[in-house]
This record gives structure tokens, sequence and C-alpha cells, in this order.
């Protein structure tokens, strides 16, 4: 688990692969705080260049490399936040109807 942030990188890389949303495991406020995490392109690059044993740099470090190995991983967490918050939205209004 990254600090502050309430889900596992295994969760993460699930729901960004599949972009299904597992019951109560994953919030908005998780994925928004996700979006927050991510590297920056300075920091991607650095990583990028990095050929050492993943167990040899930072948790956050760890984290980020595991995000990268995911293709279009910064797309897929702004379309997995969006299906979250439409999913939300139908439901309220559903619920009004």
């Amino acid at each position: 688990r990254m600090s502050g942030l309430g889900i596992t990188s295994d969760v993460v890389r699930q729901c960004l692969y599949t972009l299904d949303i597992p019951d109560e495991e994953v919030n908005v406020e998780d994925v928004r705080m996700l979006l927050g995490l991510l590297p920056t392109p300075e920091e991607e690059q650095v990583l990028k260049a990095y050929k050492g044993p993943r167990d040899q740099v930072g948790r956050a470090e760890q984290y980020f490399l595991e995000l990268m190995d995911i293709p279009r991983y910064k797309q897929r967490v702004n379309c997995f936040l969006y299906k979250m918050k439409f999913d939300e939205a139908y439901e309220d209004v559903n619920d009004d109807y």
C-alpha cells in the first residue's frame, strides 16, 4: 500500500487493466488521490533509465515502476475516474426518477 492511498498496487493494476471496479475496494477519492501520485515526466525518465533490481529502490519508486508497466496508465487512470464518476451520477439520477 502507498501511504495515504487506501488500495494496494495489485488492486490498482487490476482496475487499470480491466477498468472494472471491485466491490467496495476502490472509491472515487482513492482514484483522485492516485492521480496526484502519478510520476511526473522527469520522474518517468529517471525510472525508465533505471536498470537495477526493483527491490533496491524505495516503495514509491517501486509503485511508479509497476504503474509504468501498464500501457497508457495515465489515460487509464483518467478513464477509470470518469467511469466511477459516471456510475455515481447515473445512480443519483436513477434514484431521483
